[in-house]
């Protein structure tokens, strides 16, 4: 499927995993959590395909940890569910829990999302002017971490062809050669580091101010969903002042005022825009396809 999204200013799109990443952190409603986490999947699907099924899949035992820890940990509310080590497990800590287990893996899904829509270059186009060390030090972990991957393969492989690979080895010797293999790679990765300081060194890094090349520029289809981004979460965050998004977990009684109900029509429209943006993009693209 084609990322319409992508194609934005990056500023847009930071500024939007910004905003979901803050609100499902901040919104404590079950309704608002379960809305974040929905549209969290539903934009994934859009941008990873089906690598996002077995990432959640992943976070299942870890929600469920949540889930079932919390209770153990806080012990507030009336409904009393069963005595557990002499404490009472109650619903509202269970309930609770079920919301920070939401929280936790919409959060991770947005920032699943985010790691494939923010790219290295458009982080560096972000932050190079404001922080440019941090700016470089951040694209190169990003780039350091798969690099490192695959020459760790690299190296497993040519010693699996030789016989001292660890798969094919006892447990003793497994260990010997995964050690050696760990010792190849991070000879490589120092070898590595001291290259690429020498070739900044010798192209003048740090000599004078830093100047790049943008190929980012404002179009008009980035003001407007700019100023609806910021029009939404602005409406979406005078709500939760004014008490719309209150949910008392101690008494299980949650707000439902105007403000409830308007700022929760924003959340969505906020959250829903970018997977929007990819299905149009998709449909249009199938129908031309259909006219060739």
């Amino acid at each position: 499927m084609r990322n319409e999204f992508e194609t934005y200013n990056p500023y847009i799109c930071f500024a939007f995993f910004i905003g979901t990443v803050a609100f499902s952190m901040c919104f404590l409603n079950p309704v608002f959590s379960a809305v974040s986490f929905l549209f969290s999947i539903l934009f994934a699907l859009t941008v990873k395909g089906k690598s996002v099924i077995r990432f959640l899949l992943m976070l299942i035992p870890l929600f469920l940890l949540i889930v079932f820890l919390n209770p153990l940990l806080n012990h507030y509310g009336t409904h009393e569910l069963f005595m557990l080590f002499g404490k009472p497990y109650t619903l509202e800590a269970l309930l609770f829990g079920v919301n920070t287990g939401f929280m936790f893996m919409s959060i991770m899904i947005w920032f699943m999302s985010m790691n494939a829509v923010m790219t290295t270059d458009k982080l560096t186009y972000i932050l190079g002017n404001f922080i440019p060390s941090i700016s470089l030090m951040l694209s190169m972990i990003i780039r350091f971490i798969p690099s490192m991957r695959k020459k760790g393969m690299e190296i497993n492989n040519a010693r699996m062809a030789i016989g001292k690979g660890v798969r094919n080895s006892s447990r003793k010797e497994g260990i010997a050669n995964g050690m050696e293999t760990l010792k190849s790679l991070t000879a490589n990765s120092l070898e590595k580091g001291i290259v690429t300081a020498d070739s900044m060194r010798a192209r003048g890094y740090g000599s004078s101010k830093r100047t790049s090349f943008r190929i980012y520029r404002f179009k008009r289809k980035d003001i407007i969903l700019g100023i609806s981004f910021a029009v939404l979460s602005a409406y979406t965050l005078v709500s939760s002042i004014m008490g719309g998004m209150k949910y008392d977990y101690n008494t299980l009684v949650f707000s439902n005022t105007v403000w409830t109900k308007t700022g929760f029509s924003t959340y969505v429209i906020f959250l829903s825009l970018p997977f929007l943006l990819n299905i149009l993009e998709e449909l249009k693209w199938r129908s031309l396809r259909s006219k060739i």
